[in-house]
């Protein structure tokens, strides 16, 4: 009797286990193609961000739903396990308390649109293009490629290249013999020519014999490649004019 009993409550558990498994799968996946439809009219850039959230939360929710439901076949309380399990229990609990957090980080990086998939972002000591920003993590994918994990409760703070189109390059010259003024005048000719708005240079401080200049300038995705990219070309341009620079 107690055999056929265990049996049966082994096939009901299995199957609330399955069931909460295809309710988590198939809800998220329909979470994604909602969003995605009724969204991206609306929200173009953060309908991609808030279905992978909305389907992130989705699949947490109802895989704890799941597994109390497959303990509560087996007339387990899981508050009574964790508090008769002791140490377990203050280490599951310290867990939950760090996913807690990384959950908290994320619903925040959502509401307050501080990121979102496709933007270049440096954050918790990584750098890269959002893959995707999910309730737990934030995926970044790197200049070499690699695909770097961001838990968000890590995310103290972001700097977002992609939301700003005010970009800064900043370079030395040697004050020997040198016109600053026709300097700058040179430097906002070449900014001009490169097809760039709003260029501004200005000197950020004078020390050992040279002058740091910091040109400002508008453009459409100031990542770090592209500002690099106009470092070099700026430098060249400069050069040709007979200009000697040191760039930092």
């Amino acid at each position: 009797m107690l055999a056929d009993l265990l049996h049966e409550r082994w096939i009901v558990a299995a199957l609330e286990a399955v069931a909460a498994l295809l309710v988590a799968r198939l809800g998220a996946r329909v979470i994604r193609r909602l969003f995605g439809q009724r969204l991206t009219a609306l929200l173009v850039p953060r309908a991609a961000t808030i279905a992978a959230v909305a389907s992130s939360l989705w699949y947490y929710s109802v895989a704890l739903a799941g597994i109390a439901a497959v303990l509560n076949v087996f007339d387990i309380d899981l508050t009574a396990l964790l508090e008769a399990a002791g140490i377990a229990g203050i280490a599951v609990a310290l867990g939950a308390q760090t996913l807690i957090r990384d959950w908290l980080a994320g619903f925040f990086i959502l509401v307050e649109n501080q990121m979102g998939i496709g933007d270049y972002v440096a954050a918790a000591g990584a750098e890269g293009l959002v893959v995707s920003v999910g309730l737990r993590s934030t995926h970044l994918r790197d200049s070499r490629g690699r695909l770097v994990i961001v838990p968000n409760g890590q995310i103290t703070t972001l700097t977002n290249y992609t939301r700003s189109n005010m970009a800064s390059v900043e370079f030395a010259v040697p004050l020997k013999d040198v016109d600053v003024a026709a300097l700058c005048e040179d430097v906002r000719s070449c900014i001009a020519s490169q097809g760039l708005e709003e260029g501004t240079v200005m000197v950020s401080k004078v020390e050992g014999g040279f002058a740091w200049l910091v040109a400002q300038f508008r453009c459409a995705t100031p990542t770090p490649e592209v500002v690099c990219a106009f470092r070099l070309t700026l430098v060249a341009a400069l050069q040709k004019r007979g200009w000697k620079m040191f760039p930092t």
